[in-house]
């Protein structure tokens, strides 16, 4: 009797082996029944708690091979309230995600390098999307954003490479820097009326963006032509990039563009009106197209002391390369009153540049080693400083100003396809070694008939000789007298 009572424990004790193990019980407490064919891939879900211990948090997401993944609405019987720091860090190959109603926090990171999602049903609770949250999610083609949300992370859809177009929803309020940067694929961008705040770079490297279309009724932003504007219109924040037209004239009004606000556009003109009186650094990064800008000023503002190379709208390296487009041959600037030394150092594509009867000085080296063809410097400048165009090679043509006062040492020093000069009547002094290296130099015409003074030093006080306009009459012989006394300081009498 005892050995058929043990017979009959081991077999019951057999079969509740049995039956666990064709169970599998994962964290939310739901068996997944193996009726024999393909065991079916189940996640496990790690929580934590909030602060207060009154919801919980997801932590951790292990696929364990799954495609499509529902988040548990509860654990412990507390509601799932947010997704946690990259809680579906190693989730590369799931497919799709939906989380729980009740949710309203995704967290930083949580979803970053999914790169296989391709869908995210996202709860009406939502309110908050962390930094970086769907980072680099490049199978991600669509995404719909809840009317719950207020917040948008930075970063939070930066290279979902795949996104075609992204509506912000009524409700939500800021959207952080970079927030859809190199989304490649995206096409149209929609504002609500309620954004107050855009990060800087929010659409960047958007090479496709066609239009960011705002709400009339939107109190902070607005669009003109497809391009983001301040409310009152007078700063460009974004430049639709995937737009086509070979042309463009920032509006008149404007006052301000912004850091990389023109990132990318193909265009092949462009024209910044005199309104404008701050660009941002790298406004004009990576416009390869561009053959011809006109701006009213060089560098970051008018007449500042700092930043006022040429390229700082475009950009340069730590190697001194620049990101002036290699196309961009033509520069018109229709203001500001000088050009600083070293404006267009290292601007090796330029070709062409006519300045403003505003400017009044051109700084030591403002263009040195560049392949500059030919220059109009308007009728107001009245000084060229040290060697503004030395070593420019290509130089042909050179109209100087009726203005001109002083033109400093080495001016046009190894100008070696420079071959006419015309010295204006209005030019007193003339610096040492300026004709020196100009090997195709064939006349110089000097338009003073009072005749000059030249020096070997530039106090003119001792050893000083004079020559007569009559010396210099004859074009030729004036080119040949200069080269001869090339290391001589001239003032007029």
């Amino acid at each position: 009797m005892k050995l058929k009572i043990f017979f009959i424990s081991a077999f019951i004790v057999l079969m509740s082996f049995v039956f666990v193990a064709c169970f599998n019980v994962n964290d939310t407490g739901t068996p997944d029944r193996n009726d024999g064919g393909e065991q079916q891939a189940v996640p496990e879900f790690g929580f934590g708690l909030s602060e207060d211990g009154e919801y919980a948090v997801l932590t951790t997401v292990y696929a364990n091979g799954a495609k499509e993944i529902t988040v548990p609405s509860e654990y412990q019987g507390l509601p799932v309230k947010e997704i946690g720091y990259h809680a579906f860090g190693t989730c590369v190959a799931v497919v799709s995600v939906t989380l729980p109603e009740g949710t309203v926090g995704i967290g930083d990171y949580s979803f970053s390098g999914c790169m296989s999602l391709q869908q995210i049903v996202l709860p009406d609770s939502l309110e908050t999307i962390g930094s970086n949250a769907f980072f680099n999610c490049s199978a991600l083609e669509k995404i719909e954003l809840p009317q719950s949300l207020t917040s948008l992370g930075k970063e939070a859809f930066s290279e979902c490479v795949l996104l075609e177009s992204v509506d912000l929803p009524e409700g939500l309020e800021s959207v952080g820097e970079y927030a859809f940067s190199y989304c490649k694929a995206l096409e149209k961008a929609e504002i609500s009326s309620t954004v107050k705040e855009i990060g800087k770079e929010a659409f960047i490297g958007c090479e496709s963006l066609l239009e960011i279309n705002v709400d009339k009724n939107n109190f902070f932003y607005k669009s003109v032509d497809g391009n983001l504007y301040d409310k009152e219109g007078k700063i460009l924040y974004k430049y639709a990039e995937g737009k086509t037209a070979k042309e463009f004239s920032v509006p008149e009004g404007t006052e301000e563009i912004v850091s990389r606000a023109l990132y990318g556009s193909k265009f092949e003109s462009v024209v910044v009106p005199d309104s404008v009186n701050k660009i941002g650094k790298e406004a004009f990064r990576d416009c390869n197209s561009l053959k011809s800008i006109t701006l009213p000023f060089v560098g970051e503002q008018r007449d500042a002391e700092t930043n006022t190379a040429f390229h700082y709208i475009f950009g340069i390296d730590g190697s001194y390369n620049t990101y002036v487009p290699e196309s961009l041959t033509d520069v018109v600037i229709t203001g500001g009153k000088s050009v600083a030394a070293r404006a267009f150092q290292f601007c090796d594509g330029i070709k062409r540049v006519t300045l403003a009867d505003s400017i009044t000085s051109i700084g030591d080296y403002a263009f040195t080693d560049g392949i500059l063809e030919y220059i109009d410097m308007g009728n107001g400048v009245t000084s060229i400083g040290y060697g503004a165009f030395h070593s420019c090679e290509n130089l042909e043509n050179i109209v100087l100003s009726a203005k001109l006062l002083a033109i400093g040492d080495r001016v046009f020093y190894d100008c070696t396809s420079l071959t006419e000069l015309t010295i204006p009547a209005s030019v007193i002094t003339i610096g040492r070694d300026n004709v020196l290296g100009c090997d195709a130099l064939e006349s110089v015409y000097f338009e003073n008939v009072n005749g000059w003074r030249i020096c070997l030093v530039n106090t003119f006080m001792s050893q000083v000789k004079s020559v007569s306009a009559a010396t210099l009459s004859d074009p030729q012989s004036a080119m040949n007298f200069w080269k001869e006394n090339t290391a001589m300081y001239w003032k007029r009498y």
